[in-house]
């Protein structure tokens, strides 16, 4: 209303996309509008603090497109944060109790959620998306997961890195271009997942993402199950 009142602008100026686009193809188009690109970080570059620079760098743009961006503290076992899209302005939280790579994965997953015109809630329990017969439907929720790791972990210079590792064994691969593209070890092995189809060496990788999603989740972001963990198919 005080927006009003100030005859300034409450609709969000992004394009409305559908379940049915392919979010790769979104996600590279969204980069590019975003300006997000974390291959920028110099050698030796603290990731954390650079990952922080980067996330309010992509906060104050999806703010310059009318949309409220906001951080509170919750519990890290309950939510990572929310999008409400059911009113304007359009609104994002993240849960500030959370670490800065999983930060930037919420608040792209919750701006996925904005494009595509839905509510969300970014989850942290593995069971909440599993597409049981009767259960909630999880394919927006495996797209907006899908379109944040695309854009942190763009195809092509991920599959380059990823062939790259071939010799190594799947805990390295993940810990080495989880560092490489600044993100969580459990987004790394679901992009992977999801990239890799029918490769044998998926077999590896599913095997080790079943080990880290099975542990606990702490207050400090720990590696258990969570939203960003649930790949396309097992």
């Amino acid at each position: 209303e005080l927006l009003k009142l100030r005859s300034e602008d409450i609709w969000p100026n992004i394009t409305p996309r559908t379940p049915k686009d392919d979010p790769e193809t979104v996600a590279e188009a969204e980069r590019e509008h975003l300006g997000l690109d974390l291959g920028k970080r110099s050698k030796g570059e603290d990731i954390d603090e650079f990952v922080r620079a980067a996330y309010l760098s992509l906060k104050a743009k999806i703010e310059s497109f009318n949309i409220f961006v906001m951080q509170a503290a919750m519990d890290i076992k309950d939510a990572r944060g929310f999008a409400l899209a059911d009113g304007y302005p359009r609104v994002i939280l993240v849960n500030s109790s959370d670490q800065p790579r999983p930060h930037l994965f919420t608040l792209l997953h919750e701006y996925a959620h904005l494009l595509l015109k839905t509510d969300g809630i970014c989850l942290t329990n593995l069971d909440d998306f599993k597409g049981r017969p009767g259960g909630k439907d999880v394919s927006v929720e495996r797209w907006c997961n899908n379109f944040a790791g695309a854009i942190i972990m763009p195809k092509k210079a991920f599959l380059r890195e990823l062939d790259g590792r071939a010799d190594l064994a799947p805990e390295k691969a993940v810990a080495s271009l989880a560092t490489k593209f600044c993100t969580s070890k459990t987004a790394t092995v679901v992009r992977i997942l999801n990239l890799l189809g029918k490769d044998p060496r998926r077999k590896g990788y599913f095997e080790y993402y079943k080990m880290i999603s099975s542990k606990p989740i702490t207050e400090a972001g720990g590696a258990g199950a969570r939203a960003e963990t649930w790949p396309k198919s097992a």
